[in-house]
């Protein structure tokens, strides 16, 4: 919230997250594309957003909706509409954990 505070023209942001061990023990950090140009360029071929990460203006979301006549990747065509018309980022702190869906010995 303090990312959107400071940053009023920006309508969504994310951030980096780790990937953890079931019992806690950090296995990976995911590495993120940051910046606003970074970004819209991934996006051109793949999801730049951790979705659970993800923090957005109410007044964006109205603008540019959720599209559910797709049956797939509603968020990823939310992301990419949204960069098209806002100013959009990623945090490089990890704020989130994920737990690996690896299996670890």
């Amino acid at each position: 919230m303090a990312y959107l505070d400071a940053h009023p023209a920006t309508a969504l942001v994310g951030s980096a997250y780790a990937e953890i061990h079931e019992a806690g023990k950090h296995l990976r950090t995911q590495s993120i594309p940051c910046t606003p140009l970074e970004l819209r360029w991934m996006l051109l071929f793949q999801n730049g957003f951790m979705h659970g990460s993800i923090t957005l203006r109410r007044s964006a979301l109205v603008v540019v909706a959720y599209d559910l006549t797709l049956v797939y990747a509603q968020d990823y065509d939310l992301w990419s509409r949204l960069s098209w018309r806002f100013e959009i980022a990623n945090l490089p702190a990890v704020l989130v954990l994920l737990p690996s869906l690896r299996q670890t010995r």
